[in-house]
């Protein structure tokens, strides 16, 4: 699957008739009062000025005109470093403080992830005026405004009064499709957040029909400090897009430690010997898989393809060459002793070809070897 290919979050906000404020009339009866709207991936407690109001989807149709703190904590799968174990939920947090302006309703739209950095959403809000303003994290966010390019965030712009469709895209990211209505007499504020996309640097690094490993790298360190949550990242963003491919069964940071989105699941492919995907965490500088990586995927290779050996038999010069090839005529590469112990790699008639514990691989006389 093509990383580079941006996955977009289509966000289609209150009704089908877009955003829904309140004014004229309407907000006479109310007596001035704001309203307030939120919304999130899972279920959330909410918090308004650090007292716990209800879960999500909350509404209020009645708040005083000020400012809030709006906490959402929802629980979120973090990934396990215990094969034995399975994934447990973490409390995450979300913040930000909001003014409600009288007579409008103030939405706010969250998905939250395993870090703040996978988290996205949006705050939308009114103020007197026209057209709206784009705020968002990071910023330096492209805008497209009902097909056109803008520029890039923070932004003014105008817009005619009605529905329109906003994307917010930048490299790294998961875009943001936001559908909105900009009121008569108001300008329309948006906050967005977009979520870092942690599959986009996905590449493969090497594989056979059993044990295949991607790489991905990065120089972000939030995630270079944090592989657990680097790892959740990437199996939050795989269970969000069903159609996301491959489908990682194991995660291994520099340090050589896994993690797992099923332990269950990798405790069974491992023992049916079924086909897994392995993906290594690195900074981009790094070349390969470090050393204490290296022997984990050693590890776990070895652990679908059993590892044939034979050991060195008694000889009458004490030694036993290893040539470059199946046949007296090939020079001698170097020399091993009765007794000792190597991977056997290929067999051809009289001959064993073995690999060295330098990594080189070269052949000897089968008259003087027994598989172990």
């Amino acid at each position: 699957m093509k990383r580079n290919l941006i996955i977009t979050i289509v966000v289609l906000v209150i009704l089908s008739s877009g955003y829904i404020f309140f004014q004229s009339s309407f907000a006479d009866f109310i007596g001035g009062k704001a309203f307030l709207l939120i919304t999130t991936n899972a279920s959330t407690t909410v918090s308004l000025n650090d007292k716990v109001v209800g879960t999500t989807p909350y509404s209020a149709k009645d708040l005083p005109v000020k400012d809030y703190l709006v906490k959402l904590v929802s629980d979120v799968l973090i990934a396990t470093s215990a094969p034995s174990a399975t994934p447990s939920a973490t409390k995450i947090t979300w913040e930000s403080n909001i003014r409600v302006t009288p007579n409008t309703q103030t939405v706010i739209n969250q998905e939250i992830g395993p870090l703040s950095i996978f988290s996205s959403g949006e705050i939308l809000s009114l103020e007197k005026g026209t057209g709206l303003t784009v705020i968002t994290k990071p910023e330096e966010v492209k805008v497209n405004l009902d097909g056109n390019d803008l520029s890039v965030s923070p932004i003014s712009a105008s817009a005619t009064v009605g529905n329109h469709k906003l994307k917010l895209s930048k490299t790294g990211y998961f875009s943001r499709e936001i559908t909105v209505n900009v009121p008569n007499g108001f300008r329309l504020i948006i906050n967005a957040q977009l979520a870092l996309n942690p599959l986009e640097s996905e590449q493969k690094a090497e594989g056979n029909e059993k044990v295949t490993l991607y790489r991905f790298s990065t120089d972000n360190f939030t995630l270079l400090d944090d592989p657990q949550s680097w790892a959740s990242g990437i199996w939050f963003f795989q269970e969000k897009y069903a159609s996301a491919s491959p489908r990682f069964d194991l995660i291994l940071d520099s340090n050589g430690k896994g993690y797992y989105s099923s332990s269950t699941d990798w405790a069974k492919k491992q023992s049916e010997k079924k086909a897994v995907i392995i993906g290594y965490l690195s900074k981009t500088t790094e070349s390969g898989l470090s050393e204490a990586a290296k022997k984990k995927y050693e590890e776990i290779k070895n652990s679908f393809y059993p590892i044939a050996k034979v050991k060195i038999s008694s000889t009458p010069t004490g030694w036993l060459n290893v040539r470059g090839g199946a046949s007296q005529s090939n020079s001698i590469i170097t020399k091993v002793n009765p007794g000792e112990i190597y991977e056997l790699l290929e067999e051809k008639t009289g001959w064993y070809k073995i690999k060295l514990s330098d990594g080189k691989e070269g052949w000897i006389s089968s008259q003087y070897a027994t598989k172990i």
